[in-house]
């Protein structure tokens, strides 16, 4: 399980240790709060490959120091403003990443891999 030091304003000597499971979850989460969407697509590679998670996780993650690049695969709902879903999505897993775990997201780039007209 690969891991990540998020810093915090704690002594100098403190740590926090946050599993990439974790910052997985967290995206996850907060793209599936914004309304139109429908769930993660699937993504080869990235962290799911170093999770051995599932690639319905629509979660790639790249932490270098104490920033994050984030990709996010979506299914969306038809009909909605997908422009409109795609920047709610940037700013809530931006903000969620920053407030949950201390890591501030320099990059967040969505991807509408599918529509689902029946969901």
């Amino acid at each position: 399980m690969k891991q990540f030091t998020a810093e915090a304003n704690l002594n100098s000597t403190d740590r926090v240790i946050v599993a990439s499971e974790v910052l997985v979850t967290v995206v996850r989460q907060a793209a599936m709060e914004v309304e139109g969407v429908i769930g993660m697509a699937p993504v080869a590679g990235g962290v799911n490959r170093l999770l051995r998670r599932g690639k319905a996780d629509g979660v790639v993650i790249e932490v270098t120091d104490h920033t994050a690049k984030v990709q996010v695969h979506l299914r969306v709902a038809a009909g909605c403003d997908m422009h409109g879903v795609s920047r709610s999505v940037q700013s809530e897993v931006a903000r969620s990443m920053h407030n949950i775990v201390g890591i501030d997201v320099v990059a967040v780039d969505v991807f509408v891999d599918d529509v689902a007209f029946h969901h």
